[in-house]
């Protein structure tokens, strides 16, 4: 039982000293044992059977209704003030999430605003701190930004880097060895040689200085436009290290024909002097290869293809005009491949990742392949049967093989492996 004070009259005489027959009001809490639902009521005495309404009054949240039933005069209160269940009480089903809350995941909602130190009941009108609950949507923290590597370089890319390389080199080194010191390797190349004689030969006499001319004009190609990449990109690094690999893949192609690489006699071909392999293809494939080096990622790939179409076209027009056989053209390609592997490598360590490219240029290797296995297709029938030119559509199968095989390997290396912003 509570007991509240008479109020006072303005004049400073209460109403207990007018009155005092009249017991002092209280209210009474009863509570139903099987509803569990709490009333309250307020009495004139101290008797709790003489009840009389009471009045209506707005506190802190808490409101008094005045109703004409003084048994039924019960003060409610706000929703926060009882929790206990009861009987009666149904769970309110939980509102659906919204479309952005399947998307993101969040599962709670920020409530309504309370200020500091303020709560439900103590007459500062603030609202309760709402706790989550299913559709409810929690003010998440932003999400940090991936960490992007400062260079684009990790064990496993240079070991794997270095294997390509020793791989192309490899290669080379076979496809010489078979080419000056193996009987078919020397009477295939001497074949397509003479071939590319007659062939020319057919020719107009106007297309000759196009021929002769044609390493030259690749290289011109590929110079002015690795500029315009240079320039419009400020690709200068990129072009550093694409000239230090161009130059280091003209020296190894001089040494190599000069001072490491010897034809053996087998008396197939009436040249004593070695010409393996061959310095103008070298060049066109050096001019190819630093484009593609300073080339953006965007359209490096494509780059790289028209890099190898051009390397073919120099080879074999070096095969025409009777200055190398096509095994020279191959291992110039192979040999200038393994010098640009080793610039990429080199490329990783200088400058920050790229932006990540999904393209994986399949369609070089795929080409390089078939075109591979038309030249074996082709040095397997030149054993059985005597076709004209096919020597030297043999020798062109291989040149073209080799270069759409090597350029995809070197836009391979060049391709970046982190997704950078």
């Amino acid at each position: 039982m509570t007991y509240i004070p008479a109020e006072r009259d303005p004049d400073g005489e209460s109403n207990a000293d007018r009155n005092r027959e009249q017991p002092t009001e209280a209210i009474h809490t009863t509570r139903s044992a099987h509803t569990n639902d709490r009333t309250d009521t307020i009495s004139a005495s101290s008797d709790p059977s003489v009840t009389r309404p009471m009045p209506s009054v707005k506190d802190g949240g808490r409101r008094y209704d005045l109703s004409p039933d003084p048994a039924t005069a019960p003060i409610e209160t706000a929703p926060w003030q009882d929790t206990a269940p009861t009987a009666r009480q149904e769970p309110t089903p939980a509102p659906a999430p919204r479309d952005d809350v399947a998307r993101t995941g969040a599962t709670s909602r920020p409530g309504p605003y309370t200020a500091p130190g303020r709560g439900p009941g103590d007459g500062s009108g603030g609202y309760p701190a709402q706790t989550a609950g299913p559709g409810a949507y929690p003010a998440t923290a932003q999400q940090a930004a991936p960490r992007v590597p400062s260079r684009d370089l990790t064990f496993g890319i240079f070991m794997g880097q270095l294997l390509r390389a020793v791989f192309l080199l490899a290669a080379a080194v076979g496809v010489a060895y078979y080419a000056l010191r193996t009987v078919p390797g020397q009477w295939a190349d001497e074949l397509a040689l003479q071939e590319g004689e007659k062939a020319l030969a057919t020719l107009s006499t106007s297309w000759a200085p196009w021929i002769d001319m044609l390493p030259v004009i690749v290289c011109v190609f590929w110079g002015v436009l690795t500029l315009i990449f240079a320039l419009a990109a400020r690709r200068w690094r990129p072009l550093l290290v694409g000239l230090v690999s161009g130059l280091g893949a003209v020296v190894t192609v001089q040494l190599l024909k000069r001072e490491f690489l010897h034809k053996a006699q087998l008396g197939i071909q009436e040249s004593a002097m070695n010409s393996l392999p061959s310095g103008h293809t070298a060049a066109a494939a050096v001019a190819a290869m630093i484009a593609v080096m300073v080339a953006p990622a965007r359209g490096r790939t494509v780059v790289a293809f028209l890099g190898a179409l051009t390397t073919t076209l120099a080879g074999v027009a070096t095969v025409l005009n009777s200055w190398h056989r096509p095994m020279d053209a191959v291992v110039s390609i192979l040999v200038v491949a393994c010098w640009g592997i080793l610039g990429a490598l080199l490329l990783r360590c200088l400058i920050r990742p790229e932006r990540w490219r999904a393209s994986r240029a399949l369609g070089s290797l795929i080409l390089g392949i078939l075109a591979l296995a038309a030249a074996a297709a082709g040095m397997a029938a030149m054993q059985t049967v005597a076709i004209d030119g096919l020597a030297l559509a043999t020798g062109g199968a291989a040149i073209l093989g080799v270069s759409l095989v090597c350029a995809h390997q070197t836009a391979r290396a060049l391709r970046p492996r982190h997704r950078a912003g």
